[in-house]
């Protein structure tokens, strides 16, 4: 579906800008509506290493910990 297609153009997307922390946060937002949250939060950790101060994907990764 579009979910699973949106996936595929952010897994490109991420592989084209390996240093942007944007398309895992974009790809956490899929997950998230996949009702994948180990994988979003995977990507959320992962946009954070690439940019400690991504603030977006800090409040989106403790939400989902909250979550829990």
């Amino acid at each position: 579906g579009d979910n699973n297609q949106a996936l595929s153009v952010l897994n490109k997307l991420s592989g084209l800008q390996p240093n942007s922390p944007l398309p895992y946060v974009r790809l956490a937002e899929v997950q998230v509506a996949n009702k994948n949250n180990n994988a979003a939060i995977q990507a959320l950790q992962r946009a954070l290493e690439l940019n400690p101060d991504q603030s977006e994907a800090r409040r989106r990764l403790v939400g989902l910990y909250l979550a829990g």
